[in-house]
This record gives C-alpha cells, structure tokens and sequence, in this order.
C-alpha cells in the first residue's frame, strides 16, 4: 500500500470538501429529529472517509465523480437534518409524475445511484476489470445491492423505531410501493451516470 505521489488537494476536491463540510455544520445545528440526523450522518461520514483513503492510498477521483459524491452527501445531510418527510424543497419537486408526496428522498436516491460514476473511475484506474461489459455489470450489480440493503435497514428501522420516527427517515409510509421505487430511481442514476462515464471517459476504456 502506497501513499499517492501529489497529496496536495486540487481546486475541485477543496471546494468539494469545503461545501459538505459547511453543509454538515450548518446542519447539525438543532435537528428536527437526533437519531435520524445521526443515521444519516454515518452513512455519510462513511463515504467519505472511503472517498479519503481511496485518495490518498490508490488513486485521484475525477472531478466528475467527486461532484456527484458531493451532491449525494449534501442531499442525504439536508435529509438527515430535516427528515425526507420534511424537507421544505421536496414539496416542490416532482419525479417521474409522482404527486402529493415530498419527493426529496427520490432525488437522494437517485445521485446515490450516480455513484456508480465514481465506482467506474476508480475501476478502470486501477485495472480491476480486464472485460468491460463485467465491470459495468458488476458496478450496477453492486449499486443495487447497496439500494436493498439500505431499503432492509429502512424496513428494520420501521418495524423497531416508533412510527414518527420511521416516517422521517423513510420519507413515507403509505405506499407499499415506495421501497420498489426508491430501488428504481437508484437503477436510473447508476445507468445514466453509467452512460455518462462511458461517453466522458471512452478514450480511457481500453481495458
């Protein structure tokens, strides 16, 4: 394991880091609800000191990648603090016809999905895969698999959490439908980052 040659932090990942980590002050002042701050928060927290050791162990994320894995933590922070039930924006947002809902939690679902960008990045400069159909199967395979496994603590939380609770954090509790489609907005923004990838950086796929 080797420190990366240039450790010194390009304008894109300072303003990065300086824009999540103003957000993640700013918004840990007085929560609407503690405990959902702190969960959201974690899973932040984690993607980010992953985003660190990549960077500085292995390889430079691309600017690309690290504005969506910027965008994707500011929502999920703005989530934590508001609860996705009640983020004052999501009122205002509408996502592939859906109505009377706050739809801020489909569009943190979404960019969670575009992290399939920065999974590609680090995938083809590092070598990992050697066939590129398998890497683009695996990383959206991969994409999926994090949305179930997040959709199974939602459900936990739900069945464990009182009820309030659970609605801040799942963001709504009346359609039985609204796991599947958290998963289906994940899959459009692992394609669309995908195809995004593929025609930003196709001179850099001869795997």
């Amino acid at each position: 394991m080797h420190l990366s040659k240039n450790l010194k932090l390009n304008n894109v990942e300072f303003y990065c880091g300086i824009v999540y980590l103003v957000s993640c002050l700013y918004l840990s002042i007085n929560p609407y609800f503690w405990s959902v701050w702190l969960v959201e928060n974690i899973t932040v927290w984690l993607l980010v000191i992953l985003v660190v050791y990549v960077s500085v162990y292995h390889c430079r994320l691309s600017k690309i990648s690290l504005i969506l894995i910027t965008i994707a933590c500011v929502l999920h922070t703005i989530g934590g603090h508001y609860g996705f039930s009640n983020v004052p924006l999501g009122k205002h947002l509408v996502l592939f016809g859906e109505y009377g809902r706050n739809n801020f939690d489909r569009f943190g679902h979404l960019f969670c999905g575009a992290l399939s960008y920065a999974i590609l990045d680090v995938s083809v400069k590092k070598r990992i895969f050697s066939n590129k159909i398998m890497m683009y199967v695996f990383v959206f395979s991969a994409i999926v698999g994090i949305a179930g496994i997040y959709e199974l603590l939602e459900w936990l939380d739900f069945i464990i959490a009182e009820k309030q609770h659970s609605e801040l954090f799942l963001g709504n509790l009346v359609n039985p439908w609204d796991p599947h489609a958290d998963m289906l907005n994940c899959c459009i923004g692992s394609i669309l980052s995908m195809l995004g990838f593929a025609i930003v950086e196709r001179k850099n796929l001869k795997l």
